[in-house]
């Protein structure tokens, strides 16, 4: 039946993770070898019926309610750095042990010194420094693995990586504080409506949902594998306070 699938496609997303979207783009040529994509990657928020889009993974909230809408999950950032810069720099702990760190910052001149994180105590707030601007998210992620500092990576890059797509950042990202999160966009893939869409076009958006779900998904599993490998070590130390906290206490009583 892949033989019958054949003809244009045109897709649209935003300019970042060009990575994760070009492996998933080979991997649906390569089920269906007829097809054409033109793929235009771009910060800009098209219009897809004006210029002739048949499908976009868009992120945020859809102001065209005519659109046809298919969600595919949450894009959560998650902090991350080399092993190579937390040797060196030691692991942050909390939150507030951010503000020493070097960042590699990302967004708004307004919004890329300040990092609103939620998690366990809500939403906390702190104020970061780095050497490096930049403006294109896998290039974040290239220079964060190359030990520049720690940065914001968005959950479906890194669960990409951690599934194998790529190497270097599955070896070399590590999440730090991964209670913590930059709670995202939610995700869609949308097309225009039209009375008849070509299965090829139906057949690229079930792909890109069955595959961008568990990317997404991925993250959150690694996050919490973190964290749980670490409890012992926590606790290990919070005994071992207790204990001396109590070899202390009756030296410090007042008669």
């Amino acid at each position: 039946m892949s033989k019958e699938i054949a003809g244009p496609i045109r897709f649209t997303a935003g300019g970042d993770n060009t990575g994760l979207i070009a492996n998933l783009i080979s991997e649906f040529l390569g089920r269906y070898p007829k097809v054409q994509l033109d793929v235009v990657l771009t910060p800009r928020r098209v219009d897809l019926v004006n210029e002739g889009f048949d499908l976009a993974l868009r992120a945020g909230a859809l102001v065209d309610s005519s659109l046809v809408v298919r969600r595919v999950g949450r894009s959560d950032h998650g902090l991350f750095a080399s092993r190579a810069y937390l040797r060196k720099q030691g692991k942050p702990q909390r939150v507030s042990d951010l503000a020493r760190h070097r960042f590699v910052l990302f967004g708004e001149p307004h919004q890329r010194e300040q990092l609103r994180l939620t998690g366990p105590r809500g939403e906390e707030t702190v104020k970061v420094q780095g050497p490096l601007i930049v403006h294109e998210m896998s290039f974040a992620a290239d220079v964060i693995a190359a030990g520049v500092g720690i940065g914001l990576v968005p959950e479906a890059y890194f669960g990409w990586a951690r599934k194998g797509g790529s190497r270097s950042a599955s070896a070399d990202l590590e999440r730090v504080l991964p209670d913590y999160r930059v709670i995202g966009s939610d995700m869609s893939l949308v097309s225009p409506p039209t009375a008849y869409e070509p299965t090829r076009v139906a057949l690229l958006r079930d792909f890109l949902a069955e595959r961008l779900r568990p990317l997404m998904q991925a993250c959150t599993v690694a996050a919490e594998e973190q964290r749980t490998s670490r409890l012992p070590t926590e606790e290990r130390i919070n005994r071992r306070s207790a204990r001396t906290a109590e070899r202390i206490a009756p030296t410090q009583r007042v008669p």
